[in-house]
């Protein structure tokens, strides 16, 4: 009798989940990623929060009643995942930039990059499983975002004597919130990274397209311009600041001024004009990375 050959107890991986774990493996080993990521968090913990209430308890007595009585609501952890979401258009433009193009490009500069895919010949299986890494770093990054906003939150509210409450669904939005914005941020800066394979200047072109041009000279204009008003409902800033005040349901967070929170359009547009800019961004990185060579 013929000896019968078992079949493997376990699948061998397919090639996108190889590349997958191995991008996960090396973003996680990236200074780079992981000081990206610190920034961030500590830009919600002392803008958003340290800074916020000492103005409140400096000059709380000097402001209107109703807007002192909205930044000490906004810090609650009630509100804590809204308000920290609300944080994403002014304080997420650079870092999620860099963070997009930096997984994107920094492997142009080293010369790694031939080395790897010389090792993978699943082109572009190789740059989305490395997106699919950036999207799951940004996942994390998110989570981490609304808890420190939370604990945030809780530790100032039990300083002013004021009472806890939390809302689960207001902590899942703004996680939400928060990943769907910085994917949009990250991915205009992975495309220009593959585009340009430079991470500085991909850096610099995503940075100041998004303030300069979006936030700065076309935000200026609005109102003065009609035509003005119809190119911002289809930028990628005023829409990511449209979903940050569609997100605050109670008008409290919206009413601290936070840099390029407005609703520009409505929370629905909002989501598909991000959803639209993500797909174009990475349509176009995999077109160049796909055709042309990577040296």
């Amino acid at each position: 009798m013929s000896a019968v050959t078992a079949p493997p107890l376990v699948a061998e991986r397919s090639p996108a989940a190889r590349y997958l774990r191995a991008e996960l493996s090396a973003l996680g080993r990236r200074p780079g990623v992981r000081i990206a990521v610190g920034v961030w968090l500590l830009q919600i913990l002392v803008f958003a929060y340290v800074v916020q209430f000492t103005v409140y308890r400096a000059m709380g007595a000097e402001l209107d009643p109703t807007q002192a009585a909205n930044m000490v609501t906004s810090l609650t952890p009630e509100l804590a995942g809204t308000y920290v979401a609300a944080s994403v258009p002014g304080y997420g433009i650079p870092v999620f930039v860099v963070l997009g193009a930096l997984v994107a490009a920094a492997d142009y500069r080293s010369g790694t990059l031939g080395t790897l895919l010389a090792r993978c010949p699943h082109r572009v299986s190789f740059l989305l499983s490395r997106y699919a890494a950036l999207l799951v770093i940004l996942a994390v990054t998110a989570v981490l975002t609304v808890l420190l906003g939370l604990v945030s939150g809780a530790a100032l509210t039990m300083l002013e004597g004021g009472p806890l409450a939390i809302a689960p669904e207001n902590l899942v939005a703004g996680a939400g919130g928060v990943w769907l914005m910085s994917t949009g941020y990250a991915t205009l800066g992975f495309a220009l990274g593959i585009l340009l394979r430079n991470l500085m200047t991909a850096s610099v072109v995503g940075i100041a397209w998004l303030v300069a041009v979006e936030m700065l000279l076309i935000g200026g204009l609005a109102g003065a311009l009609p035509a003005v008003d119809a190119v911002r409902s289809v930028l990628l800033t005023p829409n990511v600041g449209s979903l940050a005040a569609a997100l605050d349901s109670s008008g409290v967070t919206s009413g601290q001024g936070l840099p390029g929170v407005g609703a520009v359009t409505q929370g629905w547009v909002a989501v598909l004009v991000i959803l639209l800019w993500t797909v174009v961004a990475l349509t176009l990185a995999v077109r160049a990375f796909r055709r042309r060579d990577v040296l």
